[in-house]
């Protein structure tokens, strides 16, 4: 009797000691985000807030009120001003990182790129005509 309690332990102590890990529950996958793109790019609610978080206001950016850059994002206007002005034809393919432009005046400078989702949202929004909506 003392054995097959010994040989109970040791199976029940070998049989814990199993553990099954599973590789996708330690290491989840962070969900990617999905980019969800309006019928009707707004300004205001779209665009603007992409310029002011990566190019404006919000972070001493180049392109706030009275900057040294004289390209304003801040306000529609400004950003009328800026996309108009002769000095810019490129700037979607400023902010896309495009080639056909030089890497020294590529937009944002110091954060980065864009992610897609927002370069996806001003594109569109050129391609609606520039509302101001």
């Amino acid at each position: 009797m003392k054995k097959l309690f010994i040989l109970v332990l040791f199976a029940t102590a070998i049989l814990q000691a199993c553990y099954y890990d599973n590789f996708d529950e330690i290491h989840p996958v962070p969900l990617s985000t999905t980019c969800t793109l309006p019928d009707t790019i707004s300004f205001a609610n779209d665009v603007l807030p992409i310029f002011i978080a990566s190019c404006g206001t919000s972070d001493n950016g180049c392109h706030q009120d009275g900057s040294s850059s004289g390209l304003g994002l801040a306000n529609y206007s400004d950003t009328q001003a800026t996309i108009d002005d002769s000095t810019e034809p490129n700037f979607l393919a400023r902010i896309k990182h495009e080639t056909s432009v030089s890497q020294s005046k590529w937009m944002p400078k110091p954060s980065g790129k864009l992610t897609d989702c927002e370069i996806q949202k001003i594109e569109n929004w050129f391609t609606q005509g520039r509302l101001n909506n």
